[in-house]
């Protein structure tokens, strides 16, 4: 007898093991690009730091946003059009808030001034593109679909 997972996304019921190895694999890879993001934005706060570069911060913050989404894909992963609505409304807020906290720095620098660190940003700004690359590579098959 098969059994069957309740109230996939589509509405089609499936195999129930072959459900869960799929949320497992899921699972898997947002806990792989949440980990790479993670790293990426202390990484992006540091080169903040040394390179005094607001790019560098707006960057690491973007990093951030990142790992607030694939926490909340990885919660949503096998859950509710609703609940993956709201997840939605979360990540557009945490990017709203960190571009406020962004033009804040702006505002800062451009009163205060700085001498940013080109070498050091180009660096910084290498490291984040190839995790972001990476990352995309991993996560594409999921470009079209409604189940993360």
């Amino acid at each position: 007898m098969v059994r069957f997972a309740h109230g996939d996304c589509w509405g089609i019921l499936k195999p129930k093991g072959q459900s869960l190895l799929k949320e497992a694999a899921d699972k898997k890879r947002m806990l792989i690009a949440l980990t790479a993001n993670s790293a990426m934005f202390f990484i992006g706060v540091v080169g903040w730091r040394l390179a005094d570069s607001t790019s560098l911060l707006a960057d690491a913050f973007d990093m951030l946003a990142d790992v607030s989404g694939y926490i909340v894909a990885w919660l949503a992963i096998g859950r509710s059009a609703v609940f993956k609505a709201n997840a939605a409304r979360w990540n557009g807020s945490m990017l709203v808030l960190l571009g406020v906290i962004v033009v804040a720095e702006v505002i800062h620098r451009m009163l205060g001034g700085s001498e940013p660190q080109g070498l050091l940003i180009l660096a910084f700004a290498a490291m984040s593109l190839v995790v972001n690359g990476c990352v995309l590579a991993m996560l594409s098959r999921y470009r079209n679909s409604v189940e993360v």
